[in-house]
């Protein structure tokens, strides 16, 4: 670093762009990422022995790991699925906060409203 330092000198301490291309970071092969994208697609992780209810991040690198051994980072495995066309997705908010009272008093309203019209 002294040297080049001395040789180019502040230009030699500036950001500059890796030399590594994404190419080079390929572990999978095309007909491993072909064969993941449809268990992916066609079932839940459940459904393949995978301590998941949804596709994660986390579960698609166990899925990895365990059907081809290969061990990525998580970010690695953000990297392919993108590659691959998946987007995160936020789950839907009324699973989670379902206001009780609210879901009842429509429940309520909607057997009366049955009841009312019966012959």
């Amino acid at each position: 670093m002294g040297f080049e330092l001395s040789k180019k000198g502040q230009a030699a301490l500036l950001k500059k762009k890796r030399e590594r291309r994404a190419e080079d970071m390929v572990r999978l092969k095309p007909h491993q990422c072909a064969s993941l994208v449809k268990m992916i697609t066609d079932r839940c992780p459940d459904q393949l022995k995978l301590p998941f209810m949804l596709w994660t991040r986390e579960a698609v690198g166990e899925l990895i790991e365990r059907t081809f051994g290969i061990r990525l980072s998580i970010r690695s495995v953000g990297n392919y699925l993108k590659r691959w066309g998946f987007t995160p997705q936020k789950p839907v908010r009324r699973a989670y906060e379902r206001p009780e009272k609210k879901f009842r008093l429509g429940l309520g309203g909607l057997s009366g409203d049955c009841q009312a019209g019966a012959p």
